[in-house]
């Protein structure tokens, strides 16, 4: 379920700075960010550019020659507040320009509601000439549509209660053998008990893709545990380890997945600091271990993205 927690997934900053991998179990950065943070304008306008270097970007194993990519991002987004308390809009556009490669652009949309006791959130959105490495063995472009929506609830004033759903559409441009579609449903709870310096989340979520190849149908599991901290107001630092682990379903004794399996683990690093009352500095760092039963699977990554954002009003 790559598709839906892949740090690819999240290339364009305004999944990677705004949520790196969401499902994956990050509540959304910009509302952590602000949680203790001025009151906001009525309507929110950010224009965001940052670059980012992708180190073996192409997943190669031990010993095979590696490929480092450089990126540069630009994104705008808006935040709406509608008629209801704590109900929003919130839209983004962003492009990618890819040293290697022809660039890719993403649209999103959805709706924020917050009280003191219940949150909930859902989000569209598409992607056009993504890198994906969720299929197959090398990496692939792909259109991608996805969806997620979450809701949470604070039964007692120190536990959160959040559960969690995904599903992503892809069709590759040149191998439509590719073309997958995944659905992952998960739940975790956070511990309020520490206030804004420390706030400790437990995660876990399965899944499944069904690719029009059956052969590289897997189900995943995923578990992930979590550090918030924010210090002071426009502070904020987050920790995440996660462990996701691949089922491959070929039964068919000729399939090169044929009692797959893979076990993937990646530390992720997020820093979010505000610059005055417009300005905002975002950096990510992730670095991934991949084992797998299959050797040419077996590999390490690492992404380093920063970003700047201009808060127009």
């Amino acid at each position: 379920m790559k598709a839906c927690w892949s740090t690819l997934l999240l290339l364009p900053l305004a999944w990677f700075v705004a949520s790196p991998h969401r499902a994956a179990g990050q509540t959304s950065q910009s509302a952590a960010a602000t949680t203790n943070s001025a009151p906001r304008p009525p309507v929110s306008l950010e224009i965001r550019t940052g670059g980012a270097s992708l180190l073996n970007l192409f997943q190669a194993p031990a010993g095979e020659p590696k490929t480092n990519v450089r990126a540069g991002t630009g994104e705008i987004r808006f935040t709406l507040p509608l008629g209801q308390p704590g109900l929003e809009l919130h839209s983004g556009a962003s492009g990618t320009v890819y040293q290697a490669f022809d660039p890719g652009w993403s649209l999103s949309s959805g709706l924020r509601w917050g009280g003191r006791i219940h949150r909930a959130e859902g989000t569209a959105s598409f992607r056009a000439r993504s890198p994906r490495m969720e299929v197959g063995d090398t990496l692939g472009f792909a259109d991608v549509l996805h969806a997620s929506a979450d809701y949470s609830i604070r039964p007692v004033r120190v536990i959160q209660l959040r559960v969690l759903g995904e599903m992503d559409r892809q069709w590759h441009q040149r191998s439509r053998e590719w073309d997958s579609h995944a659905v992952l449903v998960g739940g975790a709870a956070r511990f309020h008990g520490f206030g804004y310096w420390l706030s400790p989340e437990m995660g876990v979520a399965a899944g499944r893709r069904l690719v029009e190849l059956q052969e590289e149908d897997y189900d995943e599991r995923v578990l992930w545990m979590t550090i918030v901290s924010s210090p002071t107001p426009g502070v904020y630092f987050s920790l995440r380890f996660r462990n996701r682990w691949r089922d491959y379903s070929s039964q068919s004794p000729a399939s090169w997945n044929l009692l797959r399996q893979d076990d993937r683990k990646d530390l992720t690093l997020t820093a979010h600091l505000a610059i005055g009352p417009r300005w905002a500095w975002t950096a990510y760092l992730l670095h991934q271990d991949a084992d797998s039963t299959k050797e040419s699977r077996v590999f390490r990554t690492q992404y380093l993205l920063t970003s700047l954002a201009y808060r127009v009003r």
